[in-house]
């Protein structure tokens, strides 16, 4: 009943099925990563003018967008994610206590796979915490949770690329465009990115490396452990720098930063129950 999504369902689109959805599926995809390998050799120690910085940052900035405005049936992956963060925004219970079925008159559950909402969750605090806020300003129309969701990790896209930017600006000035391809111009990225909470997990660790390049060293152990508590995918850079200031015998930097990361996990666990053995 959006308006967007009905206008967008009512174009005619030549939709193929069977061996034809097939073929289809494997030749865009195939294209897709295609053109994605060959911009990021075209773009390789290329430096980083401004028409350059253009043709890169637009093409990323529309194919983002579309994915953001994609019909809402892309991925029921996102209803889950925000049914799991109503049990506490909308029901008062703890996620990692109660599943989502617990409330069958939630005017979400019809629309989720129900594949995890039976199960409470088990994911980081810092994604359930995310999840309850999301769900928390979508509120119960289901239509303005998804956009919600997906206008928010939009932003949170755009603001890696200028994370990657400042980064390599620091670091690696000449392989500047070819890091805003490998991640604006990604397929990956530009289906998922937009409904995944990997992004938030990403922008973390982009934080901590803008730190380590601006030489902030104090910072990265806290940060990176924030994206760890979103999901566990970056936990080996955090041992990786861990084991770096521990060769390098900068004890007081490295108890310093695992004290903030414990005293971060504590805060992020408290809202549900604050339990030692959740983490």
């Amino acid at each position: 009943e959006l308006p967007v999504w009905s206008w967008l369902a009512d174009l005619p689109w030549p939709v193929p099925s069977g061996t034809a959805l097939a073929l289809a599926l494997f030749a865009v995809s195939g294209c897709a990563f295609l053109a994605y390998a060959l911009a990021i050799v075209a773009c390789w120690g290329r430096a980083p003018s401004r028409r350059a910085l253009t043709a890169v940052l637009v093409p990323a900035a529309v194919l983002l967008t579309v994915s953001a405005l994609a019909l809402p049936t892309q991925s029921s992956d996102m209803i889950d994610y925000v049914l799991s963060g109503r049990v506490a925004a909308a029901h008062g219970a703890s996620p990692y206590d109660v599943p989502p079925d617990a409330f069958p008159d939630d005017p979400l559950l019809p629309y989720a796979s129900g594949t995890y909402t039976d199960d409470a969750e088990q994911k980081p605090p810092i994604w359930i915490a995310a999840a309850v806020g999301l769900a928390a300003i979508g509120g119960d129309d289901p239509a303005v949770v998804i956009l919600v969701l997906r206008l928010t990790f939009l932003a949170l896209t755009f603001l890696n690329l200028g994370l990657i930017a400042a980064v390599l600006q620091r670091w690696r000035p000449r392989h500047l465009l070819a890091g805003l391809v490998l991640y604006g111009w990604s397929p990956i990225i530009a289906l998922h990115g937009q409904a995944k909470f990997d992004t938030l997990m990403a922008t973390f660790a982009l934080v901590a490396a803008l730190l380590l390049v601006t030489k902030r060293s104090q910072g990265v152990i806290p940060v990176l452990w924030m994206s760890v508590l979103v999901k566990v995918l970056t936990l080996p850079l955090l041992a990786t720098y861990v084991l770096g200031e521990a060769s390098a015998r900068r004890w007081r930097r490295l108890l310093a930063g695992t004290a903030i990361s414990g005293l971060v996990t504590v805060i992020a666990y408290l809202p549900f129950g604050g339990s030692p053995t959740m983490l």
